[in-house]
């Protein structure tokens, strides 16, 4: 029996290798491309994209100066209008995973970061290259630490709303 934990261990840890590796590769790749003519931004909630006003009005103000604007975030309520209508503003939905409720918090939790950290990580990459990230902060785990990698490697600039700070 601990060898067969073992082995899992060790399996799951070159798979993350393996994964890593090539996350890095495609970031790479994705960095070697020329930017666009228009500065493309990423405005990213991590909640529901209708109950953030505050990033809607960051989107439709970066889109009047210009900017092209993935908005990234959780499907939910309606949008504003200006951010609907504007063909500069591109929405793309973060899919939530709900782990069984059988599962004790501390898995559950675990398994709920990890399915947004590869969810997100996914949408920043299948898109188009980022010349700026803006991201809501709170909550900050794991979207910093996804946005300042793919800042990183796309060198991009990393902008945080610190929003309800004070």
């Amino acid at each position: 029996m601990m060898y067969m934990m073992s082995f899992l261990f060790q399996a799951a840890c070159v798979a993350a290798v393996l994964c890593l590796l090539l996350v890095l590769l495609v970031a790479w790749y994705r960095s070697s491309l020329p930017a666009s003519a228009q500065p493309h931004v990423a405005v990213i909630v991590l909640g529901d994209i209708g109950r953030s006003p505050r990033m809607q009005y960051h989107a439709t103000s970066l889109a009047k100066h210009g900017c092209e604007v993935s908005l990234i975030g959780y499907a939910g309520a309606q949008p504003t209008s200006d951010v609907l209508n504007n063909p500069r503003i591109h929405i793309r939905h973060i899919v939530p995973v709900d782990p069984p409720p059988s599962l004790p918090f501390t898995i559950r939790a675990g398994l709920k970061v990890l399915s947004l950290f590869l969810g997100l990580l996914r949408l920043l990459l299948s898109g188009p290259r980022f010349d700026v990230l803006l991201v809501q902060n709170p909550p900050a785990v794991p979207t910093l630490v996804i946005a300042r990698l793919i800042a990183t490697l796309q060198a991009a600039s990393l902008i945080i709303d610190f929003h309800n700070f004070g």
